[in-house]
């Protein structure tokens, strides 16, 4: 349901400081959002994933009739990124025996050309009107990479602790998993309902790192009700990263996976990813709101 249509008991439902993010510090977007007679029936998706803040699903169910052969390119070219000689190095390093290792890579690089395959996977249409759909207004691509996570003989630490993003208000981080990823493998974890608009409203005592342990949040939330999102490659999780979350460490197998964020057109910090160049296809509405904050 779009949001400027909604019924007023459905208005008055709805969290103040949202309403003042959608319509005073977005109200542009939010406006052209109201007004997209594509955006006026909600995909499905939106719904399921709207009160527990997460979604599990295979990328084919979120991606249009383009989007697997976008996701098998881009898959294919990160695979290539793996035999690159600083990505050996790392790799090398964990293999050293040494104690203070690091547990992630980011494959890509801070800046990327528009026509990049990354930025095409990013800005398929059908995942931009599930995004947009959620946030409630025509959301900007805010960040973009693709993470190797590995085992170290650390204890869990910085992502690998529960945790809330604060770059929005809202915003929607999608991982699409380019390999299988098991309980051993590092999967993300997420605490359904902790998020901005979710019912489950909780505050457990955070470290000085901003972290919170898992002995802290089990005497909050059970473990039988937090979702790990294991699942083969092709898997896609979308969650409102405002909600409690985490990687699980990695104790025996490596996890590679793409990563999008999407967040309005006035986010907290600005962009994580520079995007050049001009795009060589005709930009969709929310495409474009998408890359030009």
């Amino acid at each position: 349901m779009n949001p400027l249509h909604a019924p007023s008991t459905l208005i008055g439902m709805l969290n103040h400081s949202t309403l003042v993010w959608r319509y005073g510090r977005n109200f542009t977007r939010t406006l052209h959002q109201s007004l997209d007679k594509k955006a006026a029936v909600e995909p499905a998706e939106v719904a399921s994933l709207r009160s527990p803040g997460i979604l599990l699903c295979s990328a084919e169910e979120v991606l249009d009739e383009d989007g697997p052969a976008q996701l098998e390119h881009s898959s294919q070219l990160i695979q290539e990124r793996l035999q690159d000689d600083d990505v050996r190095a790392f790799l090398s390093t964990q293999n050293s025996g040494s104690a203070h290792k690091e547990f992630m890579y980011q494959l890509l690089p801070p800046q990327l050309e528009v026509s990049s395959p990354f930025i095409r996977l990013a800005l398929n249409p059908r995942l931009l009107s599930i995004v947009n759909g959620y946030l409630g207004t025509k959301t900007c691509l805010r960040a973009l990479n693709a993470w190797l996570n590995v085992p170290t003989p650390a204890s869990a630490k910085e992502t690998q602790l529960w945790h809330r993003d604060s770059d929005d208000h809202m915003n929607i981080k999608v991982f699409l998993y380019l390999n299988d990823v098991a309980l051993d493998a590092g999967p993300f974890c997420f605490i359904p309902r902790t998020h901005q608009s979710g019912s489950l409203k909780i505050a457990p005592r955070i470290d000085e790192s901003g972290r919170v342990t898992d002995e802290t949040m089990t005497q909050l939330v059970p473990e039988r009700e937090w979702r790990i999102c294991t699942g083969p490659p092709g898997t896609a999780v979308l969650a409102d990263t405002t909600g409690f979350h985490k990687g699980l460490k990695p104790e025996r197998r490596e996890r590679l996976l793409l990563m999008f964020q999407y967040t309005s057109g006035r986010p907290r910090y600005r962009r994580a990813v520079s995007i050049t160049g001009s795009p060589d296809w005709q930009l969709t509405q929310d495409q474009r709101f998408a890359l030009f904050p």
